[in-house]
């Protein structure tokens, strides 16, 4: 009987950047954006970018709080950012 070979698994990084910089979904191509979470309410969040906010799930982020900096795709917090983009660190939040 013949082995399958052993296949090494590490999850790849959700987002990749494209040729202008920007953060984008390996699977769809589409761009993920950076927004600051103003509410959160049992597993989601309201984020807040440039005047608009929306309803994203965060279940996948540990530790999040408002005021934090979360990276969204789909309606879905992937990531919580460190740093926060200067444009939003520049609107006074």
């Amino acid at each position: 009987m013949r082995r399958r070979p052993e296949l090494s698994f590490s999850p790849p990084d959700p987002t990749i950047s494209d040729e202008h910089g920007e953060l984008s979904c390996i699977t769809c191509g589409d761009v993920a954006v950076e927004a600051r979470v103003v509410a959160l309410d049992r597993g989601n969040a309201l984020v807040e970018l440039s005047g608009r906010r929306e309803k994203v799930a965060v279940d996948l982020v540990e530790g999040v709080a408002v005021g934090d900096v979360v990276l969204c795709h789909a309606g879905v917090a992937l990531e919580k950012l460190e740093s926060p983009p200067r444009e939003l660190e520049s609107d006074g939040r």
